[in-house]
């Protein structure tokens, strides 16, 4: 091994993004949300291990063993769909930046916008998951009306177009200059003509 590249492909020749990191992204999520519901009752951490331990190595053997059916592996649709969600996390980070570069104070907390955000977010994590597991392609479970939606150009379009209608509404509904006087469009252009000013 020479380099990073080498050590992260000796990685994957050991099976760490095909059965490890599975596991252990399963084994967390089971032990996180038993240890928050307290289902067992309080102080029973050693049962919450085992629990998620066992059901963290029932979801990783059958896709070692290649048992699970053709196309309804939840590993490979994990493998497929969480690299997406990272670009998604980024892409919302990026666009945070963008507005404070601009000095604008993007909290969404409380606001309409907030459920607007929580809702694209969770439609777009549906479509990748849906996406990874093969419902939307041609003869999936739900490929009626969708196919527009494999087209990566289409795909782009729509993000590039909501990430716009987003900063629009911060904009428009955002206290401050912006926020009072003008309605609508209006609001925008005295927005920016304050910006100008200061």
């Amino acid at each position: 091994m020479t380099n990073f590249t080498d050590l992260f492909a000796w990685f994957d020749r050991l099976g760490v993004a095909d059965s490890l990191l599975p596991f252990l992204l399963i084994f967390s999520v089971i032990f996180a949300v038993l240890e928050r519901i307290n289902i067992f009752g309080p102080n029973n951490k050693r049962t919450h291990v085992i629990i998620a331990l066992i059901m963290g190595i029932l979801f990783v053997i059958p896709h070692v063993t290649g048992t699970y059916p053709s196309g309804s592996d939840p590993v490979s649709i994990i493998n497929k769909a969480i690299p997406n969600v990272g670009v998604v996390l980024i892409a919302i980070i990026m666009l945070m930046l963008i507005v404070g570069i601009f000095g604008h104070n993007l909290n969404i907390k409380g606001s309409a916008l907030s459920m607007v955000v929580i809702l694209l977010a969770f439609g777009y994590v549906i479509y990748i998951f849906g996406w990874a597991a093969g419902w939307w392609s041609t003869g999936g479970t739900f490929s009626w009306g969708l196919g527009f939606l494999g087209d990566p150009e289409t795909r782009a379009m729509l993000i590039v177009l909501a990430v716009f209608l987003i900063v629009v509404f911060v904009i428009i509904g955002g206290k401050g200059p912006a926020g009072e006087g003008k309605k609508g469009f209006g609001k925008i252009i005295e927005y920016f003509q304050n910006m100008l000013k200061d």
